[in-house]
């Protein structure tokens, strides 16, 4: 029999980068070694970085611009005070614009910036109080008008109440009838009886209705009121003397009459009266 001697394997852990690989080695393995990878980049071109970019500045605006923005500004409605301090610009730019060897761009531009300012405030506020009315303050300056003195209208003066009837005198009523005071006296019988007040005296008195319409009218005796010159009033007294016929309630037929009395109880100092029925008044003094 024989033996086979055994066989060594020698297995290198660290591998050296600096040499080249086998050229057995399989292609699909990374290759490792750094240095040769290197070495290939050194070869290919790389492209420099991109310069850095800086910010242009703004491009300032010819003259001949900066002239039709302004007079487009100016187009727009400002207060008196703004509209004289941008007309002074626009003649500031328009004599910038002939001499263009003594005006700068950024002069120009400035001028542009506070027109735009002041148009803007002005449009604001004319439109905040431009509501189409107009206020209009008095003027104070004197008139040469001499004031006119209106005098007042005088207010209408009564009517003066008609003079009342006297005895005898036919006076028409309200109501058709025709009213005659006949006669006036004291009655005689009064002061004896034990009715009597020592400071009242009986007034009797005589009167005539007459219906002189074509229809019936009544009449009320207790309707006559006396009155003095105090407007004091006294009523009738029925049935109170038997030196007359009492006139009773009633009415007339057209074309007839009636004749009949009352009386009245009066202060004796009174002299004067007035007999009122309806709307007449008959007037007639005591002896």
């Amino acid at each position: 029999m024989f033996t086979k001697a055994p066989r060594t394997f020698t297995i290198d852990l660290m591998p050296d980068f600096d040499k080249d690989p086998p050229e057995d080695q399989d292609p699909r393995l990374p290759n490792l070694n750094i240095k040769k990878e290197t070495n290939e980049l050194e070869g290919v071109p790389v492209d420099p970085p991109p310069e850095p970019v800086s910010p242009q500045p703004p491009q300032p605006k010819t003259p001949e611009e900066l002239l039709e923005e302004a007079k487009a500004l100016s187009s727009m409605p400002v207060s008196s005070g703004e509209s004289i301090a941008a007309k002074e610009k626009m003649s500031d730019l328009e004599k910038d614009k002939t001499d263009g060897s003594k005006s700068s761009p950024i002069g120009l531009f400035l001028a542009a910036i506070f027109l735009v300012a002041i148009s803007g405030t002005g449009g604001y506020f004319l439109g905040k109080g431009s509501t189409g009315q107009k206020t209009i303050l008095p003027s104070t300056a004197p008139s040469s008008q001499p004031a006119v003195n209106v005098p007042p209208t005088p207010s209408p003066s009564p009517l003066p109440s008609p003079s009342p009837a006297a005895i005898g005198d036919k006076v028409k009523l309200a109501s058709g009838l025709t009213l005659t005071l006949d006669k006036v006296w004291l009655d005689s019988a009064y002061a004896k009886s034990k009715a009597a007040l020592p400071d009242k005296v009986q007034v009797d008195v005589q009167v005539t209705f007459a219906n002189e319409e074509s229809n019936a009218l009544s009449y009320t005796p207790t309707d006559f009121i006396l009155k003095d010159l105090q407007d004091l009033e006294y009523k009738t007294v029925l049935n109170a003397s038997k030196e007359y016929k009492a006139l009773t309630l009633g009415s007339l037929l057209p074309g007839a009459t009636i004749i009949g009395g009352v009386s009245f109880i009066a202060p004796k100092t009174e002299k004067s009266f007035r007999l009122v029925y309806e709307d007449a008044e008959i007037a007639f003094s005591l002896p």
